[in-house]
């Protein structure tokens, strides 16, 4: 299995997967609202609604109608300098981490972009932290969340949930590469596909595969750092004592909506562009 191009220098790198992912965050940024709503929810009524789609479709038109369609970009400053920071060293941080093993394989993309998700979290952490407190709570400007965190719990406040944040950048970036890669060069062996439709349709997979993955955890990093006395273990025993095991996929639906079009959109654009400057595709 060839290395990927080692030409593209980092900062390249860094260059290129900041402003994809900066356009798929711009894109997805109202589903990402919709999502940390529902996974915030803790009513026994929606305990196996993850899934549902129509319980993704009323909460949408239940924001709409009672905070109006701006509340949809809430948190969209935090989630556009965490997409700068954390995203885009999330994918740059995989090349040199894995041209560090010896060989280069399904088992090695696989850590390396694990590992590289958890490095981007300890830059991105606080960042996470703001976009989600915002999300969370009507008209809290950015300004305001920095400064009652740092009076709360000081500057090691800004890092809280990283544990569970960790494990999800981990599970992201490992679910996404390495599915990624293995649909798009499976594709492209068994059928005769355009790029565009290669480029779609593994993304799409690997959305797939990262929601599913991510979920429970996603659910409760969002908790824990929207409630400053809960921890990580904490979390996870009380939601499946309270609420059962398919809360922990709370908001399922809006996860897969947002990550599949922010896969598609991310891939897509990181492709075409290290393609478009003479670098080879991912």
């Amino acid at each position: 299995m060839p290395r990927y191009d080692p030409d593209i220098s980092f900062v390249q790198n860094l260059g290129v997967s900041g402003f994809a992912i900066l356009c798929a965050t711009v894109c997805t940024h109202p589903i990402d609202f919709v999502k940390v709503r529902l996974q915030n929810e803790h009513k026994n009524q929606t305990v196996k609604k993850g899934f549902s789609l129509k319980h993704f479709v009323r909460k949408f038109q239940s924001v709409y109608h009672t905070e109006g369609p701006r509340a949809f970009y809430g948190g969209l400053t935090p989630a556009m300098l965490r997409a700068c920071v954390y995203g885009s060293a999330r994918v740059s941080f995989f090349e040199p981490i894995v041209s560090c093993f010896p060989e280069y394989n399904e088992c090695t993309i696989l850590l390396s972009a694990f590992l590289s998700g958890v490095v981007a979290v300890i830059l991105g952490n606080p960042l996470e932290l703001l976009k989600v407190q915002a999300q969370s709570a009507n008209k809290v400007s950015l300004q305001d969340s920095i400064r009652t965190v740092y009076q709360n719990h000081g500057v090691a406040g800004f890092w809280r949930g990283f544990f569970p944040a960790s494990m999800r950048a981990g599970l992201l970036t490992a679910t996404q590469i390495g599915p990624y890669k293995s649909t798009k060069g499976f594709l492209k062996e068994r059928f005769d596909l355009k790029p565009w439709q290669n480029h779609l349709s593994s993304s799409l997979i690997a959305g797939l595969v990262s929601t599913t993955f991510c979920a429970p955890v996603d659910l409760i990093k969002t908790r824990v750092m929207t409630e400053p006395s809960l921890r990580p273990l904490q979390c996870l025993k009380q939601t499946l004592r309270r609420e059962g095991f398919f809360a922990l996929f709370r908001g399922w639906v809006a996860a897969y909506a947002r990550l599949g079009p922010q896969t598609t959109i991310f891939f897509v654009v990181y492709d075409h562009v290290r393609q478009s400057i003479g670098f080879r595709g991912i």
